[in-house]
């Protein structure tokens, strides 16, 4: 695939279980796209290396090293090291942390065949809270945000085990999408808004409508992505034994079985079914706001917040998010290597064959 720092960037922003892995895929499926699997290299590595102007050898060499200690490019990635390491170091001193950034996009071996890239598309959750960041390391960056009905995405989080009850996940909803809407009044020209229910309702119109954005042509390959994944990849998934496998693979048999059926809007409403009257209240009373702005209609009649003597721990974890990724690095590896401590944000979660319902 031909590289190029020019090639632009595209970020999918909203909280987690709404659909961005689904999304994440269709686009990687795409012969001109970059789309990994979720990391959260640039954040993680933003506080120590953004503001760096003059890059020497020393600084390019540490640059790669470092890229390694954030876990999922280290489990999840599958990157051409030597080649990643070589374009690393043949960078001159002038050359910038976003520059770097998509390199080592650049050299990520997709489940897709590639041709030329032009553009990349980079997914994850976290990003939503650090939209400033990434335009200062991207000044022509733009972003699609995803959003999906509170009550969906509440009971998906719960339900995969990665917030401990739908009070919670509510306060994370609510926040994530806060912060993109701050975004979006001082750049509206960067965003693109999708809705997780139209994505699985009418896939071909929306897919249509994001490749304008992206500025690609339309390929047949976004909805029927799931039958182009490498074959080579699947045969060596098939032939390997489960200790054998690495993360990378584990993660695409989970991504493999549960995409097998075809998208449908099945699931769209299955909360309905599966929250209790209390937590569908609960998630009404704290995400009311936006839900009427996004127009997603209410169970409960005028719901009021009854909750603010929780709300003190939520902004007390949102603040150790921010405080984790704005602390120097060698702080963060010493938590990490070094302490067993509930500071350090779960960085990933138990990959299970389980379909984001």
């Amino acid at each position: 695939m031909e590289k190029t720092i020019d090639t632009p960037i595209y970020f999918i922003v909203g909280p987690g279980r709404s659909g961005s892995t689904l999304l994440q895929l269709m686009l990687d499926a795409h012969p001109n796209t970059i789309a990994p699997v979720e990391s959260r290299f640039i954040i993680f590595l933003h506080q120590k290396y953004a503001s760096v102007k003059n890059w020497t050898q020393e600084k390019l060499a540490q640059f790669y090293t470092d890229l390694f200690y954030d876990e999922k490019i280290y489990y999840l990635w599958e990157l051409d090291k030597k080649q990643l390491q070589k374009d690393i170091l043949s960078q001159p001193k002038n050359t910038t942390f976003g520059n770097l950034c998509k390199i080592v996009f650049q050299n990520y071996i997709s489940f897709f065949k590639k041709e030329k890239a032009k553009v990349i598309v980079d997914k994850n959750p976290v990003n939503s809270l650090f939209v400033p960041w990434l335009i200062k390391v991207f000044p022509n960056a733009k972003f699609i945000h995803l959003i999906r009905d509170p009550r969906a995405s509440c009971y998906s989080h719960v339900k995969a085990g990665m917030q401990p009850n739908p009070l919670a996940a509510a306060l994370m909803w609510r926040d994530y999408n806060k912060a993109i809407e701050t975004s979006k009044k001082e750049y509206p020209q960067r965003f693109k808004t999708v809705f997780y229910e139209d994505l699985v309702k009418n896939p071909n119109l929306v897919l249509t409508e994001l490749t304008t954005f992206l500025n690609i042509a339309f390929k047949e390959e976004l909805l029927q992505f799931n039958q182009h994944f490498k074959s080579d990849f699947i045969n060596k998934l098939k032939l390997a034994k489960q200790p054998e496998k690495s993360l990378k693979q584990q993660l695409f048999h989970k991504y493999h079985n549960n995409l097998q059926k075809p998208i449908s809007g099945k699931y769209i409403n299955s909360w309905q079914s599966k929250l209790t009257a209390k937590d569908i209240q609960v998630i009404e009373e704290i995400c009311g706001l936006l839900m009427q702005q996004y127009k997603y209609s209410f169970s409960t009649e005028n719901p009021q917040n009854n909750f603010s003597w929780q709300i003190p721990m939520h902004y007390f974890k949102k603040f150790l998010i921010q405080f984790y990724y704005a602390a120097p690095l060698s702080l963060r590896l010493f938590y990490t290597h070094k302490i067993n401590s509930n500071l350090k944000p779960k960085l990933f979660f138990s990959i299970k064959d389980q379909q984001e319902t």
